[in-house]
């Protein structure tokens, strides 16, 4: 299954995100999160993607990156997460 980050993952766009990211996670399949199109992402997008991560790896479903965007690897090292993203 894919989720598709969209243009833009901040504050504003969270709840609707996270709300495909919890459908995804329900389908217990291999997931790719889409992020070539991200330009803004803000540290709470940061945070959801991050919680969805773990909420995968608790469950023991893979994830795998898409074509991340310079947009979301440049969050991930403001927010010194690039590690736990999954980006390095």
């Amino acid at each position: 299954m894919d989720i598709d980050c969209g243009g833009v993952l901040d504050i504003s766009m969270v709840a609707q995100w996270w709300q495909q990211a919890q459908s995804a996670l329900e389908t217990s399949g291999p997931i790719t999160l889409k992020a070539n199109e991200l330009q803004r992402v803000d540290a709470a997008g940061v945070q959801a993607i991050l919680a969805f991560l773990l909420a995968a790896q608790k469950r023991d479903i893979p994830v795998q990156w898409d074509n991340p965007s310079p947009a979301l690897y440049q969050a991930a090292t403001l927010t010194g997460l690039n590690e736990q993203l999954r980006l390095t």
